[in-house]
């Protein structure tokens, strides 16, 4: 039974080993798409800022790809950003840029997702959901928060502790 054991031990080590080989060349393969796809891109953009004038503003043309180049994840970061009343008006590139490092968070319901007191360095969007913000997680809420709204700015602004704690009522989706 122990030999038995130890041998389906070794089978399944084997097992991930070659399953983790199999990703790990699947992630190379993919990392050198993406660098060939970005050094035509930086090829590109420098011939079209080049063509109009601006041959030093090469990067911004980099920030203005085409929808039908963009990841299924990306379009949806960059049409949310551009439905946020915040964001109205401003230009593709500055959106572009801000779906980039946005990343996407799940939150349970009931999480507390910011503690009073803490170091702030985060900003949340509401994708999809629903938190109370609180002074005092004894007492009611201040506000409630829902999709397209955004909290936990006031931190990185003033550069000061968090003021509030912020807890999911239903379950969120927020981009960070």
């Amino acid at each position: 039974d122990g030999v038995l054991t130890l041998l389906d031990d070794s089978a399944d080590t084997a097992s991930i080993s070659t399953s983790r080989r199999s990703l790990e060349k699947a992630e190379a393969k993919r990392l050198q798409k993406l660098e060939k796809f970005r050094k035509q891109a930086e090829k590109d953009a420098r011939k079209a800022a080049k063509k109009q004038g601006r041959p030093d503003d090469w990067e911004s043309f980099m920030l203005e790809v085409p929808e039908e180049l963009l990841s299924p994840e990306e379009l949806t970061k960059r049409r949310w950003l551009k439905s946020v009343p915040m964001f109205e008006g401003l230009d593709g590139a500055f959106v572009g840029a801000l779906a980039q490092v946005l990343q996407t968070r799940t939150v349970a319901a009931e999480s507390i997702i910011i503690e009073k007191g803490s170091v702030g360095d985060e900003m949340y969007f509401i994708k999809k959901g629903r938190c109370d913000v609180h002074l005092d997680l004894a007492d009611s809420p201040v506000a409630t928060l829902r999709d397209g709204k955004f909290f936990g700015e006031t931190a990185l602004l003033e550069d000061a502790p968090r003021n509030a704690y912020v807890r999911a009522t239903a379950a969120m989706v927020l981009y960070v």
